[in-house]
């Protein structure tokens, strides 16, 4: 009678034990599918415009593609400088999935334009005149801060003679950084940007930055190229001696100056076709 009855105990409580483990296994199963849901509608993703990191959270994955980000790449085996013309690999897929995501949701969206060792880092578009863009972002949205656009009347594939970006002259992002390669060591450390669109990546070697009004002939673009280099030369304050030809492409990145009343700060590259080595061959 005694076995029995310790047989039977054993039993209920062998029962108990294995039902509280399939209790606490479903509950591990909604606590994961829990922080599973709240991984996705409360993800915080940044979206980079045209002058800074602007923080937002996602209330779906549907949304967080669509603002075109992805987490920040790791730092390269091998440290990118703007004083070589080297884009690391990393670098280059960490920009081709920005291009491609909001080459899709943006329809103004042109490029990105990417510069080492500066706060240059952003979204590139072109409205149908030279005004929208310095309040909205590439989605549209209203921004201060605006980005950094093509010149309305350039083509959107970069394919004129003389190509202008702006973009806001402010203390940390977008255009701010140019003014310090006004001083001749910072200039000759900053040579080499990127600049990629949907269709094609481009290295930019800089070779002048330059001190003008903002009704300078240099802003009447289209226009022919060794007339616009002429110009460039003429009111550049560090400049160094490139090769010109007819058909080469140039870019030139212009924000406000403090310089005097009605300056503009005009920092000019020739634009270089890249293949698949990210560097200037």
């Amino acid at each position: 009678m005694l076995r029995s009855w310790r047989a039977w105990t054993l039993a209920v409580l062998t029962a108990l034990l294995i039902f509280c483990l399939i209790c606490r296994a479903a509950g591990d199963k909604d606590a994961v599918r829990e922080l599973n849901e709240a991984a996705v509608h409360h993800e915080i993703v940044t979206l980079t415009t045209a002058a800074k990191t602007v923080t937002v959270t996602s209330v779906s994955a549907v949304e967080t593609t669509q603002t075109a980000v992805t987490a920040a790449p790791t730092e390269p085996e091998y440290a990118m400088t703007a004083a070589e013309p080297y884009l690391s690999e990393q670098k280059a897929e960490w920009l081709k999935e920005r291009v491609n995501l909001l080459a899709g949701t943006c329809p103004d969206f042109i490029g990105w334009l990417f510069m080492a060792d500066t706060s240059i880092d952003n979204a590139v578009v072109q409205g149908t005149d030279n005004q929208y863009y310095l309040t909205h972002a590439p989605d549209g949205r209203e921004l201060e801060i605006g980005t950094i656009f093509l010149d309305c009347r350039c083509d959107r594939h970069f394919s004129d003679a003389a190509n202008i970006l702006y973009g806001h002259n402010m203390q940390s992002g977008m255009f701010g950084d140019l003014s310090y390669f006004e001083d001749a060591d910072s200039f000759e450390s900053h040579r080499y940007g990127w600049l990629m669109t949907p269709d094609q990546l481009f290295c930019i070697d800089f070779f002048a930055i330059a001190e003008v009004s903002a009704y300078d002939e240099l802003f009447d673009v289209p226009c022919e190229s060794q007339a616009w280099i002429s110009r460039v030369a003429e009111n550049a304050v560090q400049y160094r001696d490139t090769d010109i030809s007819d058909s080469d492409r140039y870019i030139a990145l212009s924000t406000c100056s403090s310089f005097q009343d009605g300056a503009r700060t005009f920092f000019t590259g020739k634009l270089i076709p890249i293949e698949a080595n990210y560097a200037i061959k």
